[in-house]
């Protein structure tokens, strides 16, 4: 497979685009499929939902706002809990999920299947991709532009 280079948009704390790539939070667009989506998807594909998703390097893996991932999720059976502990100590069970995170650069489509929480992220964007996800990825943070790119694959 060869990678695709993905742009990468600033959100504000207001969940607005921002020219503050420093400040704002880096997050690109990708898609989120509860089926096996092979290969690559085309963008118009209906099992798809679309969103923009927080890269962040600091969470261990990805999780699924509990509103974007749709009344199904409570039916579907977890493959099993995960404990999670914060920063602060407090811990609390998690349900983990297996789904499809769908990566484009406008042009191109590549899914990826994945195991991911759900939660309330309660932040303007409905996904945070952890380094679960980040690993398949690379990127370079300039200190003064913050995350312009981000190649996955």
């Amino acid at each position: 497979m060869i990678g695709i280079r993905i742009p990468v948009v600033a959100l504000s704390d207001e969940s607005k685009e921002t020219s503050d790539r420093v400040a704002g939070r880096p997050c690109v667009r990708t898609g989120f499929s509860w089926e096996s989506l092979n290969g690559e998807p085309s963008s118009n594909d209906p099992r798809i939902n679309w969103t923009l998703s927080m890269v962040d390097t600091g969470a261990d893996f990805t999780v699924l706002d509990l509103s974007f991932a749709d009344p199904l999720a409570a039916m579907k059976i977890p493959l099993r809990l995960f404990e999670a502990r914060s920063v602060v100590g407090s811990s609390k069970p998690l349900a983990v999920y297996r789904g499809t995170i769908v990566v484009t650069n406008g042009s191109r489509c590549i899914s990826y299947e994945t195991e991911f929480v759900v939660s309330d992220v309660r932040s303007g964007y409905y996904v945070v991709l952890g380094r679960d996800f980040l690993k398949h990825t690379t990127f370079t943070y300039n200190r003064a532009r913050g995350i312009e790119y981000l190649t996955f694959g």
